[in-house]
């Protein structure tokens, strides 16, 4: 997929964010204070941004090794590979989530609005969470500043 969106062709939702994969690493101190952390929309760019760092750090690797592909991917390459896919794999979740529950208040299926606020509040609660186990890279790249978690 990444191939593909490099190429410049788009790649289908839940995926997207792949599409715009060199804007969210260029990205810079989008959290910057506690309240952004209750900001659904900036969680889940943050979840984008760390994905797109991740991928763009796995995929550097790969074109810069001049090992054999198996030797590369299996040896060398295996323990980056582990959180580029979670934190992609969390990123899609995230994404396809709220478009189910975007879906749903559109269908009525979701008619209370208590129901889709703690709807919202247990999403923040997964990207927070997602977020505190693994937050180095975007700290390290500038889209989180330290005075978010303080």
């Amino acid at each position: 997929m990444v191939e593909k969106a490099k190429k410049g062709k788009a790649v289908p939702e839940p995926f997207g964010y792949i599409n715009n994969y060199a804007e969210l690493i260029q990205l810079k101190a989008r959290i910057t204070t506690v309240e952004d952390l209750l900001n659904l929309d900036l969680l889940e760019e943050a979840m984008q941004v760390r994905a797109a760092l991740y991928i763009r750090d796995v995929f550097s690797k790969i074109a810069s090794s001049t090992a054999p592909d198996k030797t590369r991917d299996n040896e060398m390459l295996a323990q980056q590979k582990l959180p580029m896919m979670e934190s992609h794999f969390d990123s899609v979740s995230v994404r396809l989530f709220r478009e189910r529950v975007k879906g749903d208040i559109a269908r009525g299926a979701l008619k209370d609005a208590e129901n889709t606020r703690l709807l919202e509040v247990m999403v923040k609660i997964f990207i927070l969470e997602s977020l505190q186990k693994d937050n180095g890279i975007l700290f390290g790249a500038g889209y989180m500043a330290p005075a978010a978690y303080t």
